[in-house]
C-alpha cells in the first residue's frame, strides 16, 4: 500500500477558480499506459485476446450536419459538384436534390464536407467515368488523404513510405525494448521530422520467420509453408496498427489508442511510418451509385488515407467486370460504413468484394445489406480492431472472410449470413471474436478456420441449419474433408478441399495445425447438430503456454461487446439482443427459438430485396448511428 500511496501522490490536484485542473507527472504517465475502464467481455475473454471495440468507427459517432452550403439539381455536371464541394465551408453539406445525375468522371472529396442526396432511391448518380487519380483505385467517389508514396512500392506495410518518413520504434513508456499492450507513448530511435499532431501513424514489424507453436504472423514465404499464395500486399510486415498522433516530444510520440498487441519486439524490427494529413470528416450519404458502365473501375467508393469519415444510407448496384470492391477503406482509421445496401458482384471470379477494409484500424461496418457479392466483407492487409456488426448477407460465395495477412482483434457481432471463413491464402489472421451471429452454414463449414489462424473466440452464436448440418466438428488431420459439407466447425486444415497442400505456390505445403482447434475459445454457442447451448469447459483453452483463457465463472453473456446498450436505430419492438443462448421465442425457425431477424434483414424483406427501392430513412427506426459516449468519472489505478 505504501508504494501505491507514493504513486498516487504524484497525481496533483490544482484548483484554478471554479475549475479543477489535473496534472499527471511524467513518472506516473510512464507507469500507466492508458486509462482503463471495464470491458463488456471482462471476466469472459482474457485481456490478451480482445481489445476495446467501443470506439470503432467515427470518433464520437457520425455528426448530424444541418448547414447546407450548396444545393444542386439533376443536370449538374461532375465539375459543378466538385466545385461546390471544394468551395463548401468546413463541416457543411453539398446537397443533391432528387433525380438522376449523369456524370462523366468521378467526384473527389478532399475533406470535412458531406455529400448528401435525398435518399438512395431518389438521388441517383449514373457514372460513365471515374476519378483516376484516386490512390484507392479508380473510383466513382474518391476521398483522398495526403499520400507521399507510390501505390504498392514495397515495405514497410502495404503501401510503402519514404525513408525520411520511416523511423525505427524501440520501446514504449520510456523503456527500451519493452512494448506494453495498451501503451500510448512510443519511443523512437530518432526524431520523426515533419510528423504532426492529428496525423495517422502506421506501426509495423517483420513477420515471424517460420511456422512454430509460438509464431503469430507468418505470411512472407509460401515456399516454407507460411501461406498458400505469399503475403502479397503486406510485404512480410503483417502486424500493423494505424493510430492518431496526439503529441510529439522529441523521440517520444503519444498516440491514441494504445497498442493492441503484446508481441511487438525488437527482434522483428518494429517501425513507424507516416505520409501526411489524412482526409477527415468526410460524409457520403443517401445516394445511389450506378457504375456498371465505368471502364477500369476499381470501386464505386474509395476512402484512402482517411479518418473519421463515413458512408451512410448509400446503395450500389452491379459493378463492372474487373472491379475489386463496392467500398474500399484503405490505409485509414475510424471509418464507418452504415445503413447501406450493396448489390450484385458483376466482377471477375474471386476478386469482387462488398466492403474491403484494407489496412484499416478501428473501422465500423454496421447494419448493411449485401446481396449476391462474392465476399461481402473482406478485411485485408493488417487491419486491426475492425467491428463488423448486424449486417445481413444474401447469396454470397464466402460470406464474412478474413483473407489477407495481419487482420487481428476483429469483432464480428450480430451478423446474419451463411459462414465465417478465416483463410491462409496470404498469411495468418489472429484473435478474431465471433459473437452472437446467426450463421446458417453453407459449403464445407459454418465456421471454417484454416491452419495457422490461431487464438479465436467464438461466443454466443446460433449455428447451422436443422436437417442439413450433420457434423459438429472436423479437426482431425487423418480425416480427409474433400466433399464434406455442412460441418459446424472446421479447424486447422490448410484448404477447403485438401488436407496437406493447395499447391498454388511452388512447394507451398501447409500442414494441418493442431494449435487452431486447441487455441479456440468456445462458450455459449447453440448449434443444430448438438441441438443445445454448449457451455463446455473442455472447449476453453486453459492450458496454453500463451494467450490462455480461464473458464468463465458465468454463463451470462453481455448483449454486445461494443455497444453500451440498444442502439437508437434498433426497433423498439424487436428484442435486444436478438441472437444468442439467452434469446427465447425467436422468429427464426429451426434454431430452438434462439434467434430473431435483425433490422437489415427486415429492411431487405420489406422492399422485396429490390435495391432500387432502398431508402435507409424509411427502413430503420432512426437513420443515425449511435455509439456509446466516452466514459466519464474515470480514475487511474496503479497496481
Amino acid at each position: 500500500m505504501k508504494d501505491l500511496s507514493e504513486k498516487r501522490e504524484k497525481l496533483l490536484l490544482c484548483v484554478a477558480g471554479s475549475k479543477l485542473v489535473f496534472r499527471l507527472s511524467l513518472a506516473l504517465m510512464l507507469l500507466i499506459p492508458s486509462v482503463a475502464h471495464a470491458q463488456a467481455w471482462s471476466g469472459i475473454i482474457d485481456t490478451s485476446r480482445a481489445v476495446d471495440w467501443s470506439s470503432a468507427g467515427v470518433t464520437g459517432g457520425i455528426p448530424n450536419r444541418t448547414t447546407i452550403c450548396a444545393t444542386l439539381n439533376p443536370g449538374a455536371t461532375t465539375a459543378q459538384i466538385n466545385s461546390a464541394i471544394s468551395s463548401c465551408p468546413s463541416a457543411q453539406v453539398v446537397f443533391l436534390n432528387a433525380g438522376t445525375y449523369n456524370l462523366s468522371t468521378g467526384i473527389i472529396i478532399p475533406g470535412n464536407v458531406t455529400l448528401r442526396g435525398a435518399g438512395a432511391n431518389k438521388t441517383i448518380l449514373v457514372f460513365s467515368g471515374s476519378a483516376a487519380a484516386c490512390q484507392g483505385g479508380n473510383a466513382a467517389i474518391c476521398v483522398n488523404g495526403h499520400y507521399s508514396g507510390s501505390w504498392w512500392p514495397g515495405p514497410p506495410g502495404p503501401n510503402g513510405a519514404a525513408a525520411s518518413q520511416t523511423v525505427n520504434w524501440v520501446g514504449t513508456n520510456g523503456q527500451a525494448g519493452v512494448y506494453t499492450k495498451g501503451a500510448t507513448v512510443l519511443n523512437l530511435a530518432s526524431v520523426p521530422t515533419g510528423l504532426q499532431v492529428g496525423w495517422t501513424l502506421m506501426l509495423s514489424q517483420n513477420d515471424d520467420s517460420a511456422v512454430s507453436t509460438t509464431s503469430l504472423w507468418v505470411g512472407g514465404n509460401c515456399s516454407v509453408g507460411q501461406s498458400l499464395d505469399g503475403s502479397g500486399d503486406t510485404y512480410s510486415t503483417g502486424q500493423q496498427q494505424n493510430v492518431q498522433v496526439v503529441a510529439v516530444n522529441g523521440t517520444q510520440v503519444t498516440i491514441s489508442p494504445g497498442i493492441y498487441m503484446s508481441n511487438w519486439r525488437t527482434s522483428q524490427n518494429p517501425k513507424v511510418y507516416w505520409f501526411g494529413a489524412p482526409a477527415s470528416g468526410v460524409g457520403i450519404e443517401n445516394l445511389q451509385l450506378q457504375t456498371a458502365s465505368v471502364p477500369g473501375l476499381s470501386t464505386p467508393i474509395a476512402l484512402f488515407a482517411a479518418t473519421d469519415s463515413w458512408v451512410k444510407g448509400v446503395s450500389t448496384t452491379v459493378v463492372p467486370s474487373g472491379a475489386r470492391a463496392h467500398v474500399r477503406l484503405v490505409q485509414s482509421r475510424h471509418l464507418t460504413v452504415i445503413d447501406s445496401y450493396f448489390s450484385g458482384s458483376g466482377g471477375s471470379g474471386q476478386l469482387n468484394y462488398g466492403v474491403e477494409p484494407y489496412d484499416c484500424s478501428d473501422c465500423l461496418i454496421q447494419n448493411n445489406i449485401f446481396n449476391s457479392i462474392v465476399s461481402p466483407v473482406l478485411p485485408q492487409a493488417g487491419s486491426e480492431a475492425v467491428v463488423i456488426a448486424y449486417n445481413y448477407v444474401i447469396n454470397p460465395q464466402h460470406d464474412f472472410q478474413l483473407h489477407q495477412e495481419g487482420n487481428t482483434m476483429m469483432l464480428l457481432e450480430g451478423n446474419v449470413g451463411g459462414t465465417i471463413l478465416i483463410d491462409t491464402f496470404h498469411g495468418t489472421n489472429l484473435f478474431t471474436t465471433i459473437f452472437r451471429n446467426r450463421l446458417a452454414g453453407s459449403g464445407v463449414a459454418t465456421i471454417d478456420i484454416w491452419a495457422n489462424d490461431r487464438f479465436n473466440n467464438i461466443l454466443g452464436n446460433v449455428l447451422g441449419t436443422s436437417g442439413t448440418s450433420n457434423l459438429y466438428e472436423s479437426s482431425n488431420p487423418a480425416s480427409p474433408t474433400s466433399g464434406w459439407s455442412s460441418i459446424i466447425y472446421r479447424f486447422g486444415f490448410p484448404y477447403i478441399d485438401a488436407v496437406v497442400s493447395y499447391g498454388r505456390c511452388a512447394g507451398g505445403n501447409i500442414n494441418f495445425d493442431a494449435l487452431v482447434p486447441s487455441s479456440v475459445f468456445r462458450w455459449g454457442n447453440y448449434d443444430t447438430v448438438s441441438g443445445a447451448v454448449r457451455f463446455v469447459n473442455s472447449e476453453v483453452p486453459v492450458g496454453l503456454s500463451q494467450y490462455a483463457n480461464a473458464v468463465p465463472s458465468t454463463q451470462t453473456l453481455p448483449a454486445s461487446l461494443y455497444l453500451a446498450g440498444k442502439p437508437s436505430w434498433w426497433p423498439a419492438a424487436k428484442p435486444w439482443p436478438s441472437i444468442g443462448p439467452d434469446v427465447t421465442g425467436g422468429n427464426v425457425t429451426g434454431v430452438g427459438g434462439h434467434a430473431y431477424t435483425i433490422p437489415a434483414q427486415d429492411c431487405y424483406t420489406s422492399i422485396g430485396g429490390n435495391v432500387g427501392s432502398f431508402n435507409a430513412a424509411t427502413c430503420y427506426a432512426s437513420n443515425t448511428a449511435s455509439l456509446p459516449a466516452p466514459p466519464t468519472n474515470l480514475s487511474a489505478v496503479v497496481n
